[in-house]
């Protein structure tokens, strides 16, 4: 994985080279700093503006773990699609759409969230969030030695639900959801995404995807023909460039959008 802007010439022949643009991005953690809970998320003044730029150049895609609602609420801007609860909900134009197999599935059982909510209290400083096909779990605000205790406990309470095999755990920073056990993801969503596109523009369109946590490596894996940009180094990773950090995000739509501007497509 390479530091992205030392490799700044190779990326932008390839998109000068592009016959079209797709550029897909992360939210938490990526457009926006990670922050002690999930409201207090916010999306850089500057970002927006660059967000903004690259929405009159090229399709822009949020794809996040938030529910839909809560992610267009963050952001804020038109002319985008948005991919909500790891691409379990869609918009793309005025259209809205959920997974099939999702509306069957429904929400986790209810019977485990008393046992959540008693956790929850007994550790100040975690947070359960209710979302649209299950629950995440916050614990980014507890010590090193509360949240491993913290994290085994609240496992032991979701596998109650994996038990049915409608379910799963997926695990992030400082983060444990109750999913929906289905064969989707961040990656299938992006696809899925990029082949609308490219039927309805007939066009060959390069694929951007920027995002920093476990859930985009499934984006990363699936889009091999595409720039994949995580923010944050991790010889694991399957992106095939990295930025340091979310401060970086800014910069880097600025240099996509100049790039873009001198594509022979714009």
């Amino acid at each position: 994985m390479d530091y992205l802007f030392d490799r700044w010439p190779k990326i932008k022949r390839a998109i000068t080279n592009a016959q079209g643009l797709l550029l897909m991005l992360d939210f938490d953690g990526t457009l926006s700093p990670i922050a002690p809970t999930p409201a207090k998320a916010t999306l850089p003044a500057t970002v927006k503006t660059q967000l903004k730029h690259a929405a009159k150049l090229m399709p822009v895609a949020i794809i996040s773990g938030r529910p839909l609602a809560n992610l267009k609420q963050k952001v804020r801007l038109q002319n985008l699609i948005y991919a909500g609860s790891h691409g379990l909900e869609w918009q793309i134009g005025k259209q809205t759409s959920r997974l099939a197999a999702a509306k069957r599935v429904g929400k986790p059982l209810g019977a485990i969230k008393p046992s959540l909510q008693k956790l929850i209290r007994a550790y100040p400083g975690s947070l359960l969030e209710n979302k649209t096909f299950g629950f995440a779990i916050h614990y980014r605000g507890l010590t090193a030695i509360k949240a491993a205790k913290f994290q085994q406990s609240a496992e032991q309470i979701l596998r109650t639900a994996t038990k049915t095999r409608n379910f799963r755990i997926l695990s992030g920073k400082k983060i444990l959801e109750l999913q929906p056990n289905l064969n989707w993801h961040k990656g299938k969503v992006a696809k899925t995404i990029l082949r609308r596109l490219q039927h309805k523009t007939k066009q060959k369109l390069l694929p951007i995807y920027v995002g920093d946590d476990v859930t985009d490596e499934d984006a990363f894996r699936e889009l091999t023909s595409g720039l994949t940009i995580r923010v944050g180094q991790a010889a694991s990773s399957r992106a095939k460039y990295f930025i340091k950090n979310p401060g970086q995000i800014a910069p880097l739509l600025r240099r996509l959008v100049s790039a873009a501007k001198a594509s022979r497509y714009s």
